[in-house]
């Protein structure tokens, strides 16, 4: 999963390398989840929790990471939505 992101310059479009070359992550307020980041471009949510590990999952719609970066609990909308509907590496 680590450095997914790293393709070929010549593979991408300009937004999508000056995308990548930002931090992305948001932190969250949760006892689970540390922080969070979108790659609109690429549609890739990725997902940092508390004791290290870093997810990714693909496919998913801006709408999705807009929803969960406002669900009141962070922990319970991963298990629920993005846990069982997304594609993890």
């Amino acid at each position: 999963m680590e450095n997914w992101y790293k393709i070929a310059s010549d593979d991408i479009d300009g937004d999508l390398i000056e995308e990548l070359s930002k931090d992305p992550f948001v932190p969250v307020d949760s006892s689970f989840i540390d922080s969070i980041a979108y790659y609109k471009l690429a549609w890739v949510l990725e997902i940092k929790l508390k004791n290290g590990r870093k997810y990714a999952f693909f496919n998913v719609p801006q709408e999705v990471y807009e929803a969960f970066l406002a669900s009141p609990s962070k922990g319970q909308f991963f298990n629920t939505v993005v846990r069982r509907n997304y594609t993890a590496s």
